[in-house]
């Protein structure tokens, strides 16, 4: 089914949220994000535990499969660090959720690199 890009900050999140449960879902919802989009819809509405489960799902993605959606998830990395809550959003990361992102930032670094020796990037 097609993924609509939400319009504002509520319906992104409601969207993310009931994606967020499925891993078809999730994926169906991140391959359709306009990453350029992202600062405007989210603008001020961009919470922690959203933004935490959004990177944890990016992450993860780009991990398993880096070649696969590997530059649409890397520019959606980038327009959530352009949405103008970002900052403010990862001071409420508890230790746990640091960590967590840590871990995973390491692994698809890992596979990025071992994709782009691969030639497969």
């Amino acid at each position: 089914a097609k993924v609509a890009m939400p319009r504002s900050g509520v319906e992104f999140e409601r969207a993310w949220k009931t994606a967020a449960a499925d891993a078809a879902a999730r994926a169906a919802f991140l391959a359709h994000l306009e990453p350029e989009g992202l600062p405007r819809v989210l603008r001020d509405s961009l919470s922690g535990p959203v933004l935490h489960s959004l990177l944890a799902a990016v992450l993860a993605a780009l991990a398993a499969a880096p070649s696969a959606e590997g530059e649409h998830h890397l520019a959606v990395l980038e327009g959530l660090a352009r949405v103008p809550r970002f900052d403010m959003a990862t001071m409420f990361f508890t230790g746990k959720q640091k960590a967590e992102l840590k871990g995973l930032w390491d692994a698809a670094v890992a596979a990025l690199a071992a994709a782009a020796a691969g030639g497969s990037l």
